[in-house]
């Protein structure tokens, strides 16, 4: 029946990844990382190496009342709207989200 449960079952239920982390210093993202904010102005988020973690979506928000800094790991490029870039500053408020292609990362 649907919504049953058998008794002779073992179920195992698996930890949803971290759906928000709250960062006050440099912070490498991790691959079960999904929302980072950072509440500390002048901060640097890193970018996991995108070979990692292809497919993989992040989205870095700023809460800090100052400006923070997203990085890439190894160079890899951060395509956005204006260009690929290497690196990007969000302004409070403000908040980007990146998906890994496998090789770079791309704005959504």
């Amino acid at each position: 029946a649907l919504g049953s449960i058998d008794p002779n079952t073992v179920y195992i239920i698996e930890e949803p990844e971290d759906e928000y982390i709250l960062k006050s210093v440099n912070y490498t993202v991790g691959a079960d990382d999904r929302t980072i904010d950072n509440d500390t102005a002048g901060v640097t988020t890193t970018m996991l190496d995108a070979t990692l973690v292809p497919k993989k979506i992040y989205a870095i928000c700023n809460s800090s009342e100052g400006i923070i800094t997203v990085d890439t790991t190894l160079a890899q490029s951060m395509y956005l709207p204006g260009g690929a870039v290497t690196g990007i500053t969000l302004l409070d408020g403000e908040s980007i989200t990146l998906q890994s292609t496998g090789t770079s990362w791309r704005a959504l």
